[in-house]
C-alpha cells in the first residue's frame, strides 16, 4: 500500500505525473504521425500507429487518476480518494486477475474496468475513449495484431482504402476497423488532453526535448511543426528508389 504525504507517496506521485506527460506526448505524436500515413499503402501501419495513440492516451488517463497497469506484473490503484490521506493499492503478478493473456490485452482489460466508473464525468462525444468496441476490451490490441502480423489482412486495408473516398471525406470515408480505429484514438487524446489541461499537468518530464517549455509548446514545434528531413530531397529525386 503506498500513502499520501510519505516519502512513497510523494516520489510515485512526482513519477506518476512524469510518465502521464511523456504518454501524452507520445499519444499526440501518434495521432500527427497517423495522418501522414493516409495513403493506400500506408493505411495498415496507419492502424498501428493510431493503436499506440489510443495506447499512450489510455496509459495517460490512467495515471492522472492516480493509477498504473504494467501487465502482467503489476497494477496500482487508488483505493482512498480523500484528499490528504489517499491510498494507492500495489498488486503483482496480475495473471489470475484477468482473462486475456498477454500484456497488452491484460492492459486494455483493467483500463475498461477501471474507467467505468468515471463514464458520468466523460462527454458524451468522447465516451468511446472508455468503452469496449462491440463490448470488446480487447479489441484494439486484437486488430492491432491481426494487421500488424498477417499480410494478408494487411493488404485487404489497403485494398478497401483504395475503393473508399478517402480524400473528399476524411475521416468518415475512412474504410471498417480503420475508421473504428481512428475514432477511438481520436476520442482518447481529446479526453486525455481535456483532463491534462483540466488538472493543470505541468512536469520535468519532458526536459530532454526542450528546457523549461511546456507540453503544448513541445507538442506544436517537435510534432506539428517539424521540418521535412534533409535526406527527403534526395529520396524525392529517386536516388534511393530502385
Amino acid at each position: 500500500m503506498i500513502s499520501e504525504r510519505t516519502v512513497v507517496g510523494n516520489e510515485y506521485r512526482d513519477c506518476l505525473l512524469r510518465e502521464v506527460d511523456r504518454s501524452l506526448f507520445f499519444s499526440a505524436s501518434h495521432y500527427r504521425r497517423s495522418l501522414d500515413l493516409m495513403t493506400i499503402s500506408a493505411s495498415p501501419w496507419a492502424h498501428v500507429t493510431l493503436y499506440y495513440c489510443s495506447y499512450f492516451a489510455a496509459r495517460a488517463l490512467i495515471g492522472m487518476f492516480g493509477g498504473w497497469i504494467e501487465a502482467p506484473n503489476m497494477r496500482i490503484e487508488p483505493t482512498a480518494g480523500t484528499p490528504g490521506a489517499q491510498q494507492f493499492l500495489v498488486t503483482r503478478n496480475l495473471k489470475s486477475l484477468s482473462t486475456f493473456k498477454g500484456p497488452h490485452r491484460m492492459f486494455w482489460d483493467f483500463y475498461y474496468a477501471a474507467m467505468a466508473s468515471l463514464a458520468p464525468w466523460i462527454p458524451p462525444n468522447l465516451s468511446i475513449a472508455i468503452t469496449p468496441v462491440s463490448s470488446n476490451p480487447v479489441w484494439q490490441i486484437e486488430m492491432r495484431n491481426s494487421i500488424n502480423y498477417d499480410t494478408d489482412v494487411a493488404c485487404e486495408l489497403s485494398a478497401a482504402f483504395g475503393r473508399s473516398k478517402v480524400l473528399s471525406g476524411f475521416p468518415g470515408a475512412l474504410p471498417g476497423v480503420l475508421s473504428t480505429q481512428f475514432k477511438v484514438s481520436q476520442a482518447a487524446v481529446e479526453l486525455a488532453f481535456w483532463f491534462a489541461k483540466d488538472f493543470r499537468i505541468r512536469t520535468d518530464g519532458l526536459l530532454k526535448l526542450g528546457k523549461r517549455r511546456k507540453r503544448s509548446g513541445l507538442i506544436r514545434e517537435l510534432v506539428y511543426d517539424t521540418a521535412i528531413p534533409c535526406f527527403r530531397r534526395n529520396l524525392m529525386k529517386g536516388k534511393f528508389l530502385i
